[in-house]
């Protein structure tokens, strides 16, 4: 999600123009049920941030998103819920 201030400019926002509807690369093997491909994640990032910006993921989930932001030179910020059963 891009959260921009009045006025929009969506289209100049993004700095890459040529990613896909549909991609390609697929996951070995899933960490997180939601979890995208890495290039994927790369390119994202690249078309809507700067060096050294900070990239927030609140639903973090695998945290797949620190690495691409790493190889980005970009900062991390993120989190996520984990829920697991507890035995008493």
């Amino acid at each position: 999600m891009i959260i921009q201030k009045y006025p929009k400019k969506a289209k100049s926002t993004w700095a890459l123009h040529n990613i896909p509807d549909v991609w390609d690369e697929k996951l070995a093997k899933k960490i997180h049920t939601h979890e995208k491909p890495l290039e994927l994640q790369k390119q994202l990032i690249l078309a809507t941030t700067n060096e050294n910006d900070i990239v927030l993921d609140p639903a973090a989930g695998s945290f797949s998103v620190i690495k691409a932001c790493f190889e980005c030179n970009r900062n991390f910020l993120g989190c996520d819920l984990i829920y697991k059963e507890v035995d008493e």
